[in-house]
């Protein structure tokens, strides 16, 4: 090590001792549960023996801590491991940039549209919503993040609530496309007790009680039932209806779905997310939205432009009719005029 480099490490969820020529030079917090630490103020040649003494702090997902761990191991400066993971994620943080001004768009066409409640304002504003706190939730990648902010279990508090109220928007954008009322009812009850259940979640963590990955495996599993029940409401709203927008619109969301299962999924099997997945639905989901909306304005311009032609078209036939209402009098009004002339004034009549 140089006076300018450090020994960094990354701890998942792990415990970490470091001996030196079996002589302890470094333990880690055990507070810590996610982050980055250093190895400072040491002295490592070649001839030296260094050991690393691991011990995971989960019950479960052993090799997921002890891997990150050795990948991560890094003989640099801070700004280096930050530039190196900032490349690496560098697609990912482009498809995030990509996410947010989708949902910018969104968000304004939404407040755009407020004059006119047939084009679902609250369903647009809460579809740009979701997609930007879709995309906040895949920047949140905590090998680069815990870099740029050390506050681990704050970074994951606002991760955990993005991802919650993003699903929530989603169900809320998605209530635009029921015709149903009844449907649209039972959508709404479904929101409302998912709404209780992300309370409930808030309460517990913000007072202090850490949720852990059980309080989320459960807010999840509820999430996928509401959003299941969601589409199935959906589906049953299409036997009324055969709309090509709203079966679009539908696909998007099931694609979505799928998406976010095996994020939850290979979470729960391998201990870290696979962003790339979740990020691809999320972008694939927006752009569908788009066309959902674009196909939208499309097919109001047209049906505006079909009124204004039957408005113009009704106003000539009114026209027209009062036209031949008024000719035949005024040409009998002027010859019994000119008749009455004509035994008074031969000239004036002439």
């Amino acid at each position: 090590l140089s006076e300018s480099e450090k020994l960094y490490m990354l701890m998942n969820y792990i415990s970490v001792s470091v001996y030196i020529n079996d002589v302890i030079v470094y333990v880690s917090d055990e507070n810590a549960a996610y982050g980055w630490d250093a190895l400072t103020d040491v002295s490592i040649t070649s001839q030296d023996t260094v050991t690393f003494d691991l011990n995971t702090k989960r019950d479960v997902r052993y090799s997921a801590g002890f891997k990150d761990f050795f990948e991560n191991l890094n003989k640099s400066t801070k700004a280096a491991i930050i530039s190196k993971k900032l490349t690496e994620n560098l697609l990912a943080i482009l498809g995030d940039f990509i996410l947010c001004i989708l949902g910018s768009i969104m968000i304004m066409y939404g407040v755009q549209s407020r004059h006119n409640p047939s084009n679902g304002r609250y369903g647009l504003l809460s579809c740009g919503i979701a997609t930007i706190l879709g995309a906040m939730t895949c920047f949140f990648n905590p090998e680069y993040i815990t870099l740029l902010f050390p506050n681990y279990e704050l970074i994951m508090y606002i991760d955990s609530v993005a991802q919650i109220f993003s699903i929530l928007f989603v169900l809320v954008y998605f209530q635009r496309f029921l015709k149903k009322e009844e449907h649209r009812y039972k959508a709404k009850i479904a929101i409302v007790f998912a709404y209780i259940i992300v309370s409930i979640y808030m309460l517990w963590s913000s007072i202090g009680y850490p949720a852990g990955i059980g309080a989320m495996v459960m807010i999840f599993a509820s999430g996928g039932l509401i959003c299941f029940y969601n589409i199935w409401l959906f589906v049953k709203d299409r036997e009324f209806i055969n709309d090509r927008i709203t079966k679009t619109a539908l696909y998007a969301a099931c694609f979505l779905l799928i998406c976010v299962t095996i994020e939850i999924s290979h979470y729960l099997l391998a201990g870290v997310f696979v962003v790339y997945v979740l990020e691809f639905g999320l972008i694939a989901f927006a752009f569908v939205q788009f066309y959902v909306i674009a196909a939208e304005i499309y097919h109001s311009r047209d049906e505006a432009m079909r009124l204004k032609d039957a408005e113009y078209e009704l106003t000539q036939a009114k026209i027209n009719v009062m036209i031949s209402q008024i000719q035949p009098h005024f040409l009998y009004n002027a010859f019994s005029t000119i008749r009455a002339l004509c035994n008074k004034d031969t000239e004036k009549a002439r």
